[in-house]
């Protein structure tokens, strides 16, 4: 196993015996169920690519598709409606601004 693996199954097989309380005398079987859980993720991860050069780095970000951007949701008519109405109802009236007397020209 090497070193950035058994680092991987040390942080997870810490992170179980903590989840389940620091308890004493099983750490055997947390290291175990680290073990396969990483496993389990590897099967399942897509591979990875390794990049040695610019030259490799330039040629591997060409041929990436572009990210996709996020569009962010917009409300139902019927939300923004409410809203607005539920916004209008919550202020108080606005109170009419006095007017300022003309001081006297000397």
């Amino acid at each position: 196993m090497d070193s950035s693996m058994e680092q991987r199954v040390r942080e997870r097989a810490y992170a179980i015996w903590v989840e389940e309380g620091c308890p004493d005398g099983q750490d055997g079987d947390h290291w175990l169920r680290a073990e396969s859980e990483i496993a389990a993720l590897l099967r399942t991860a897509p591979p990875t690519i390794e990049v040695d050069t610019e030259e490799t780095a330039v040629a591997v970000a060409e041929d990436a598709p572009a990210p996709v951007r996020k569009t962010r949701a917009r409300k139902a008519p019927a939300q923004t409606a409410r809203a607005e109405a539920g916004a209008a109802a919550a202020k108080p009236p606005a109170k009419p601004r006095a007017r300022r007397k003309a001081e006297p020209a000397t």
